[in-house]
């Protein structure tokens, strides 16, 4: 069972102790995903465990389920240590307004990921449910992973395993690989090497993390990730380790601009893999995507898209 609140929106709250410019957007394709999507959210939270530890997960999802027809995919959100996923509720809202369900167990050490699919098999299996808001407005064929630090580093433990129902996955700040082999049982670079998963990865992290501004998730993560894979890297310049975290602005500790850089190419991601947007190539060719192109906000951009 669940129950359900409304959102009426977000404020807007920035703050920070350190000065940085402006986030601006690429060209237009960022921008167009930068902004809410065409869905109105809801936000609800299960009343009964959603995952293997009795979590409960916390869900946003398109008001209109099911509209015109449509089957939503899934996204499973992966928290940092000791995180819920209402940390990250404006960024995991906002890929609920271009039509996905996100899902989010309470898990706040996901490690090696089980609770993650379970979370996302909770949300496939409602859509096979009679009675359930979500039955039969599932695409339980198309299913993400996001995450952010050890989620990070689940998503990456995700890919390498090739554990369903996942194809598509995004890993935001992920090392370093030390703390991956510690927190998730990830032996880089050789899993990420070894995979058969052909799916798609997307590494981010921040030049303003202290942890790892980039060169470890580059080293370990990004260049041996097999080349059957698709893949894609990109350091913000301003962004340190919990950005994503924002609402939109900083909050708190470890975040220096907010959650702006995190919106568009990422979301520009997910709707190319599992809603087939046509504007994926445009964005991620590794020879003329706009994602490639250098701007001040970005550091390092690379991808192994044609």
């Amino acid at each position: 069972m669940i129950t359900v609140i409304r959102l009426a929106g977000f404020a807007l709250l920035v703050s920070s102790s350190v000065a940085f410019a402006a986030y601006t957007p690429k060209g237009p394709i960022e921008q167009k995903y930068m902004a809410n999507g065409p869905w109105a959210v809801t936000y609800t939270t299960t009343t009964v465990a959603c995952d293997r530890e009795g979590n409960l997960c916390d869900i946003w999802y398109p008001s209109n389920l099911g509209a015109n027809g449509f089957r939503h995919p899934v996204i499973s959100w992966a928290n940092g240590s000791g995180q819920v996923p209402t940390v990250y509720s404006y960024w995991l809202r906002h890929l609920a307004t271009w039509g996905f369900i996100v899902v989010g167990s309470r898990d706040t050490g996901t490690s090696s990921g089980g609770t993650v699919a379970d979370a996302a098999n909770y949300i496939i299996g409602q859509g096979n449910t009679a009675g359930s808001i979500f039955f039969g407005k599932v695409d339980g064929t198309k299913a993400g992973v996001a995450g952010h630090s050890q989620g990070g580093c689940t998503a990456t433990k995700l890919f390498a395993t090739g554990t369903a129902p996942f194809s598509a996955y995004y890993a935001a700040h992920p090392g370093p690989a030390w703390i991956s082999g510690l927190l998730c049982g990830l032996s880089l670079p050789r899993d990420v090497q070894n995979t058969t998963n052909t799916g798609a990865i997307f590494y981010m992290s921040g030049a303003q993390d202290g942890g790892d501004n980039g060169a470890d998730t580059l080293n370990r993560y990004y260049t041996p990730t097999r080349n059957t894979a698709t893949k894609a890297f990109g350091v913000l310049s301003q962004a340190g380790h919990n950005d994503i975290s924002g609402n939109p602005g900083c909050q708190g500790g470890g975040c220096t601009t907010g959650v702006y850089g995190y919106l568009g190419y990422p979301t520009a991601w997910f709707m190319w893999k599992l809603q087939g947007a046509s504007d994926g190539p445009s964005a991620f060719s590794s020879s003329s995507g706009e994602f490639t192109l250098q701007t001040s906000d970005w550091i390092t951009n690379l991808t192994n898209v044609p």
